[in-house]
Protein backbone atom coordinates (compact mmCIF):
# COMPACT_ATOMS: atom_id res chain seq x y z
CA UNK A 1 0.00 0.00 0.00
CA UNK A 2 1.39 3.37 -0.95
CA UNK A 3 0.23 6.44 0.92
CA UNK A 4 0.45 9.61 -1.17
CA UNK A 5 2.11 10.54 -4.45
CA UNK A 6 5.61 10.35 -2.94
CA UNK A 7 5.25 6.59 -2.55
CA UNK A 8 4.78 5.68 -6.22
CA UNK A 9 8.47 5.04 -6.99
CA UNK A 10 9.02 3.00 -3.83
CA UNK A 11 5.84 0.96 -4.32
CA UNK A 12 6.88 0.24 -7.91
CA UNK A 13 10.30 -1.03 -6.82
CA UNK A 14 8.79 -3.17 -4.07
CA UNK A 15 6.10 -4.73 -6.27
CA UNK A 16 8.52 -5.40 -9.17
CA UNK A 17 11.01 -7.11 -6.87
CA UNK A 18 8.44 -9.24 -5.06
CA UNK A 19 6.48 -10.23 -8.17
CA UNK A 20 8.77 -13.22 -8.77
CA UNK A 21 8.20 -14.71 -5.31
CA UNK A 22 4.73 -13.49 -4.30
CA UNK A 23 1.74 -14.36 -6.46
CA UNK A 24 -1.28 -12.12 -6.58
CA UNK A 25 0.39 -9.14 -4.93
CA UNK A 26 -2.29 -6.48 -4.41
CA UNK A 27 -0.96 -2.95 -4.70
CA UNK A 28 -3.26 -0.08 -3.86
CA UNK A 29 -2.92 3.59 -3.08
CA UNK A 30 -4.47 4.86 0.12
CA UNK A 31 -5.52 8.39 0.94
CA UNK A 32 -2.99 10.28 3.06
CA UNK A 33 -4.54 11.21 6.42
CA UNK A 34 -3.98 14.77 7.57
CA UNK A 35 -0.59 15.17 9.21
CA UNK A 36 0.68 11.67 8.36
CA UNK A 37 4.06 11.27 6.72
CA UNK A 38 4.28 9.39 3.39
CA UNK A 39 4.63 5.65 3.89
CA UNK A 40 4.75 2.28 2.17
CA UNK A 41 3.23 -0.73 3.91
CA UNK A 42 3.65 -4.42 3.28
CA UNK A 43 0.92 -6.61 4.73
CA UNK A 44 -1.00 -4.90 7.51
CA UNK A 45 2.00 -2.74 8.25
CA UNK A 46 3.79 -2.09 11.51
CA UNK A 47 2.88 0.69 13.91
CA UNK A 48 5.76 2.91 14.99
CA UNK A 49 6.07 4.33 18.48
CA UNK A 50 5.52 8.03 19.03
CA UNK A 51 9.21 8.63 19.72
CA UNK A 52 10.18 6.95 16.44
CA UNK A 53 7.75 9.08 14.44
CA UNK A 54 9.02 12.17 16.26
CA UNK A 55 12.57 11.25 15.29
CA UNK A 56 11.55 11.05 11.62
CA UNK A 57 10.82 14.78 11.61
CA UNK A 58 14.45 15.50 12.45
CA UNK A 59 16.08 13.15 9.93
CA UNK A 60 18.20 14.55 7.10
CA UNK A 61 16.90 14.50 3.52
CA UNK A 62 16.27 11.00 2.14
CA UNK A 63 16.20 9.50 5.64
CA UNK A 64 13.62 6.89 6.64
CA UNK A 65 12.16 4.66 9.32
CA UNK A 66 11.68 0.94 8.65
CA UNK A 67 9.65 -1.12 11.11
CA UNK A 68 9.00 -4.86 10.71
CA UNK A 69 7.02 -7.13 13.01
CA UNK A 70 4.67 -10.11 12.64
CA UNK A 71 1.95 -7.88 11.15
CA UNK A 72 4.05 -6.63 8.25
CA UNK A 73 6.46 -3.84 7.39
CA UNK A 74 6.13 -0.08 7.16
CA UNK A 75 8.55 2.43 5.66
CA UNK A 76 8.08 6.06 6.64
CA UNK A 77 9.95 9.02 5.19
CA UNK A 78 9.66 12.73 4.54
CA UNK A 79 10.36 12.49 0.80
CA UNK A 80 10.20 10.12 -2.16
CA UNK A 81 13.88 9.14 -2.05
CA UNK A 82 13.61 8.33 1.64
CA UNK A 83 10.77 5.91 0.88
CA UNK A 84 12.89 4.41 -1.92
CA UNK A 85 15.84 3.92 0.45
CA UNK A 86 13.65 2.29 3.07
CA UNK A 87 12.06 -0.11 0.58
CA UNK A 88 15.51 -1.07 -0.72
CA UNK A 89 16.69 -1.79 2.83
CA UNK A 90 13.62 -3.98 3.31
CA UNK A 91 14.49 -5.90 0.14
CA UNK A 92 18.12 -6.25 1.24
CA UNK A 93 17.00 -7.70 4.57
CA UNK A 94 14.68 -10.13 2.80
CA UNK A 95 17.44 -11.28 0.42
CA UNK A 96 19.98 -11.66 3.24
CA UNK A 97 17.55 -13.68 5.38
CA UNK A 98 16.69 -15.95 2.45
CA UNK A 99 20.38 -16.50 1.65
CA UNK A 100 21.08 -17.52 5.25
CA UNK A 101 17.96 -19.57 6.01
CA UNK A 102 16.14 -20.39 2.76
CA UNK A 103 13.02 -18.78 4.28
CA UNK A 104 11.07 -16.10 2.38
CA UNK A 105 10.75 -13.73 5.30
CA UNK A 106 12.12 -10.57 6.90
CA UNK A 107 13.30 -10.54 10.54
CA UNK A 108 11.66 -8.16 12.99
CA UNK A 109 13.61 -4.91 13.07
CA UNK A 110 13.58 -1.17 13.43
CA UNK A 111 15.91 0.81 11.20
CA UNK A 112 16.53 4.56 11.38
CA UNK A 113 18.83 5.54 8.54
CA UNK A 114 19.81 8.23 6.06
CA UNK A 115 22.49 8.62 3.36
CA UNK A 116 25.70 10.48 4.18
CA UNK A 117 26.05 11.64 0.57
CA UNK A 118 23.26 13.23 -1.45
CA UNK A 119 24.70 11.97 -4.76
CA UNK A 120 25.79 8.33 -4.98
CA UNK A 121 26.93 7.80 -8.55
CA UNK A 122 28.87 5.47 -10.79
CA UNK A 123 30.22 6.03 -14.29
CA UNK A 124 30.04 3.21 -16.79
CA UNK A 125 29.71 2.80 -20.55
CA UNK A 126 26.71 1.40 -22.32
CA UNK A 127 27.61 -2.24 -23.07
CA UNK A 128 27.75 -1.60 -26.83
CA UNK A 129 29.76 1.63 -26.68
CA UNK A 130 33.01 0.34 -28.23
CA UNK A 131 33.92 -0.63 -31.76
CA UNK A 132 35.41 -3.90 -32.95
CA UNK A 133 35.87 -7.47 -31.73
CA UNK A 134 34.75 -8.69 -29.22
CA UNK A 135 32.20 -5.87 -28.99
CA UNK A 136 30.35 -6.55 -32.25
CA UNK A 137 27.69 -8.99 -30.95
CA UNK A 138 24.37 -7.29 -30.06
CA UNK A 139 23.88 -6.23 -26.45
CA UNK A 140 20.36 -6.50 -25.04
CA UNK A 141 19.02 -3.31 -23.38
CA UNK A 142 16.86 -5.40 -21.04
CA UNK A 143 19.90 -7.38 -19.87
CA UNK A 144 21.74 -4.12 -19.22
CA UNK A 145 18.78 -2.80 -17.22
CA UNK A 146 18.69 -6.01 -15.17
CA UNK A 147 22.41 -5.52 -14.44
CA UNK A 148 21.85 -1.91 -13.36
CA UNK A 149 18.93 -2.95 -11.15
CA UNK A 150 21.06 -5.50 -9.29
CA UNK A 151 24.23 -3.44 -9.01
CA UNK A 152 22.96 0.14 -8.71
CA UNK A 153 19.33 0.30 -7.67
CA UNK A 154 19.50 -2.38 -5.00
CA UNK A 155 22.58 -0.71 -3.48
CA UNK A 156 20.82 2.68 -3.28
CA UNK A 157 22.84 4.45 -5.99
CA UNK A 158 20.91 7.42 -7.36
CA UNK A 159 22.93 8.62 -10.37
CA UNK A 160 24.47 6.87 -13.39
CA UNK A 161 26.90 8.64 -15.71
CA UNK A 162 26.45 6.62 -18.91
CA UNK A 163 29.18 6.81 -21.57
CA UNK A 164 27.49 6.83 -24.97
CA UNK A 165 30.28 6.81 -27.61
CA UNK A 166 29.08 4.72 -30.60
CA UNK A 167 26.33 2.99 -28.62
CA UNK A 168 23.46 4.87 -30.26
CA UNK A 169 22.41 5.30 -33.88
CA UNK A 170 22.48 9.07 -34.35
CA UNK A 171 19.92 10.42 -36.81
CA UNK A 172 22.21 13.19 -38.09
CA UNK A 173 25.48 11.20 -38.18
CA UNK A 174 24.67 7.51 -38.77
CA UNK A 175 28.30 6.68 -39.63
CA UNK A 176 29.30 7.23 -35.99
CA UNK A 177 27.22 4.28 -34.76
CA UNK A 178 28.99 1.04 -33.90
CA UNK A 179 27.90 -2.34 -35.25
CA UNK A 180 25.90 -3.13 -32.10
CA UNK A 181 24.45 0.37 -31.60
CA UNK A 182 20.98 0.75 -30.11
CA UNK A 183 18.23 2.85 -31.57
CA UNK A 184 17.44 6.21 -30.04
CA UNK A 185 14.24 4.66 -28.64
CA UNK A 186 16.18 1.89 -26.86
CA UNK A 187 18.57 4.37 -25.27
CA UNK A 188 15.63 6.54 -24.18
CA UNK A 189 13.95 3.47 -22.65
CA UNK A 190 17.07 2.76 -20.57
CA UNK A 191 17.15 6.37 -19.37
CA UNK A 192 13.40 6.46 -18.62
CA UNK A 193 13.54 3.18 -16.69
CA UNK A 194 16.42 4.42 -14.54
CA UNK A 195 14.47 7.57 -13.70
CA UNK A 196 11.47 5.43 -12.75
CA UNK A 197 13.77 3.54 -10.36
CA UNK A 198 15.04 6.76 -8.79
CA UNK A 199 18.39 6.84 -10.62
CA UNK A 200 19.22 10.01 -12.57
CA UNK A 201 20.98 9.10 -15.84
CA UNK A 202 23.63 11.55 -17.06
CA UNK A 203 24.74 11.08 -20.70
CA UNK A 204 28.50 11.37 -21.12
CA UNK A 205 30.24 12.32 -24.35
CA UNK A 206 33.98 12.95 -24.57
CA UNK A 207 35.35 16.34 -25.48
CA UNK A 208 36.81 16.74 -28.97
CA UNK A 209 40.31 16.09 -27.66
CA UNK A 210 39.27 12.62 -26.54
CA UNK A 211 37.18 11.65 -29.56
CA UNK A 212 39.83 9.72 -31.49
CA UNK A 213 37.30 6.90 -31.75
CA UNK A 214 35.35 9.05 -34.21
CA UNK A 215 38.11 8.38 -36.76
CA UNK A 216 37.40 4.62 -36.76
CA UNK A 217 34.48 4.76 -39.26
Amino acid sequence: VGVGDASQMAVGLLSESLATVVSGLNVRDAALPSGETPSVRLGAGCMASNDAVARLAGLPASGYLLDVDDRGATVRANDAEGLRNGVLTLLQAWESHFALTGEQAVPEMRVVDWPNMAIRAVSLPLPNSRWGHPNDPPADPDMFLAFLHKTMVRTKMNMAVLIIHQAMRYETHPAVAGPAAWSREDVKRVFDTLRRWGVEPVPHMNSLGHMNWLCIP
